[in-house]
């Protein structure tokens, strides 16, 4: 009979235990969820970054002495500098998926790595808040259970419905940062950080390079910025390591090389003699000064010639900078098209948040004057846009995950039943497009973008 009460008691000590482990994984799934709320994933612009990436490429910085003490180094900060268009974004991702690689063979040690890429074409990345988040987002994902602090912070805001300071966020990445031996933090394009309150960001992140965080490895990509480089020069006083790496036109010439080489095996050249391709490679590659950026608009131009004597002559009148790219960009538009062409550019540039393909194409049929709208003037197709618009301008990016607005937009569709739920989101095409757009004069002053009759358009 005893027996028997023993094995009730000790089957009544598992249900309990089930229970409670089930309530416990309940509750940690609903802090993620939680964290997650609203907050773009980084995810989107990586796989972006990576899917440009060019095998070999970037490899000067991974296997580079800097960069091997500071992946070794808890408190460690690397802040790479380098020029618009110089690649810095898609040399951070490669650097992601090279630490991703280095953590799964490090199976002994608890090891994580998490990122932030801040997007001029994204106001939502340009949120101190949403950065931390996302940071104590990935940190709890990557725990069995989690921390008495965290849980408490979601707790006290009542279950999470209401969202934690920044105090509380760092303090949860400080608390979460403990369970690793290492965290790698990667964080591209601080500059795109609107210089009004980058000084919120720049505290953060001098905060999280500190001694309370002693398993972070912080690496920053950025413009090298003045402000920038004052904050950061602050870090390297009390960093167990600091490193100001300066992209230079060298560490790119075998990048550079290797990305032209794959343009060159790509479909859009297959019909090019050997020589042709030699001599444009070369021709690029000895001018590119380090931009990946303006050699991609050059074979993109080269591209649209069909013919040997075209590209050769073509050859010898290539801009050799972005401005002056985008100045050829700008000339190129058909009159016809002007005024619809600035109208999007301006939405894409003041938007509050990304516009979908459907919207945009909606938005630019918009008057300032009656009539406002005349359905008969929509395009026919919403990718219409796509051939007025200069390729080297905009850039659209695929991702059925929007924000609540959008998705409530995408629901109810418009009063003929159209719906924007399938249409990609646009975006100005880089940080050089939008700078280039709102500098003066644009091409001759054929375009002239006010941010007050901006304003205007978009009431």
């Amino acid at each position: 009979m005893l027996d028997l009460q023993i094995r009730g008691l000790d089957i009544l000590t598992s249900i309990q235990a089930d229970i409670k482990n089930a309530q416990s994984d309940r509750e940690h799934q609903a802090i993620i969820r939680w964290l997650s709320n609203s907050i773009p994933d980084p995810s989107q612009e990586h796989n972006a970054a990576i899917e440009k990436h060019v095998e070999g490429t970037g490899a000067w910085l991974i296997l580079s002495q800097e960069a091997k003490t500071w992946a070794a180094t808890g408190n460690s900060f690397i802040w790479f500098n380098g020029g618009s268009g110089s690649g810095k974004t898609i040399l951070c991702s490669t650097l992601i998926e090279s630490l991703k690689t280095r953590c799964r063979l490090r199976r002994q040690s608890a090891t994580a790595v998490v990122y932030w890429y801040f997007s001029f074409a994204n106001k939502q990345t340009q949120n101190v808040s949403n950065f931390l988040r996302s940071i104590v987002r990935d940190l709890c994902s990557k725990v069995l259970i989690v921390s008495k602090v965290v849980h408490d912070l979601w707790s006290d805001l009542n279950n999470g419905q209401q969202l934690p300071s920044k105090g509380n966020l760092l303090e949860m990445i400080r608390v979460l940062a403990k369970s690793f031996d290492s965290v790698y933090l990667v964080i591209d394009g601080v500059d795109e950080f609107p210089r009004s309150n980058r000084r919120e960001l720049l505290d953060a992140i001098q905060r999280l390079a500190s001694n309370e965080f002693p398993s972070l490895h912080i690496f920053v990509a950025s413009r090298p910025e003045g402000d920038l480089r004052e904050a950061f020069e602050e870090i390297s006083e009390t960093s167990a390591y600091y490193s100001n790496v300066t992209a230079r036109a060298s560490h790119f010439k075998e990048d550079i090389n290797k990305y032209l080489d794959a343009r060159m095996q790509s479909r859009s050249c297959n019909k090019w003699q050997a020589e042709e391709k030699s001599k444009i490679t070369t021709g690029l590659a000895t001018q590119a000064d380090g931009m990946f950026r303006l050699v991609a608009l050059q074979m993109d131009k080269l591209n649209t010639l069909l013919s040997r004597s075209k590209r050769r002559e073509a050859m010898t009148t290539l801009p050799k900078s972005l401005n002056h790219c985008y100045d050829r960009l700008i000339e190129d538009i058909d009159e016809s098209n002007h005024d619809m062409v600035q109208k999007a550019l301006t939405w894409l540039l003041f938007s509050a948040r990304p516009l979908t393909l459907a919207e945009l194409a909606e938005a630019i049929m918009v008057k300032s004057t009656e009539p406002y709208f005349d359905a008969a003037q929509r395009f026919d197709d919403e990718n219409c846009i796509l051939t007025i618009i200069p390729a080297g301008f905009v850039r659209l990016v695929f991702d059925d995950m929007h924000s609540k607005e959008l998705a409530q937009i995408t629901r109810r569709g418009d009063a003929n039943g159209k719906s924007f739920h399938s249409s990609p989101t646009v975006q100005l095409a880089h940080q050089s497009v939008k700078d280039y757009l709102l500098s003066s004069p644009v091409s001759g002053q054929r375009f002239i973008i006010e941010q007050t009759s901006a304003h205007n358009l978009m009431r």
